[in-house]
């Protein structure tokens, strides 16, 4: 269908819209064609790490989980360190201690995957030192997600 629009000095014009792109194969190597019934040609998914490769989810969805990482992490180490929830009754202040360790815990265990995201970038390729840092930064705070995310990506060299 034409779309009718009025412009204020022109009077009304007629546009055809315009037909959509088609999908970009995520895969390494271009000189294959990508299977149409395979998600894997969807250039808005990532997929989910080995036992679960055959499952691609939307980028949109990937960000939403990211989000609620983030919000988990937070509300873990509010809990753990402001002393708010103790106070309220909500949780003991053993419990408290017991967050307390399991946020250095987890801040441990994200710190090496921060490392292990930034190795795995510069062997794809990046070499700017703000790219690699920020990979760096979003393991720090996604864990296992970004690891996942920054294997996926195609080689730069």
């Amino acid at each position: 269908k034409n779309i009718n629009v009025r412009v204020a000095s022109q009077g009304f014009k007629t546009y055809a819209p315009r037909p959509l792109p088609r999908p970009v194969a995520c895969s390494a190597q271009s000189d294959k064609k990508p299977n149409p019934s395979s998600d894997s040609a969807l250039p808005n998914t990532i997929r989910l790490p080995p036992p679960l490769s055959s499952i691609a989810i939307p980028k949109a969805v990937y960000s939403a989980i990211c989000g609620a990482v983030v919000v988990a992490e937070l509300g873990l180490v509010d809990a753990a360190y402001s002393g708010d929830w103790s106070r309220i009754g909500i949780i003991t202040s053993e419990q408290e201690l017991q967050l307390q360790q399991a946020v250095l815990i987890i801040a441990a265990i994200h710190g090496v995957e921060a490392a292990i995201a930034a190795y795995i970038a510069k062997g794809k390729g990046v070499d700017d030192a703000g790219k690699l840092l920020a990979v760096a930064i979003r393991a720090f705070f996604f864990g296992a997600l970004e690891i996942n995310k920054v294997s996926q990506m195609e080689p730069l060299r």
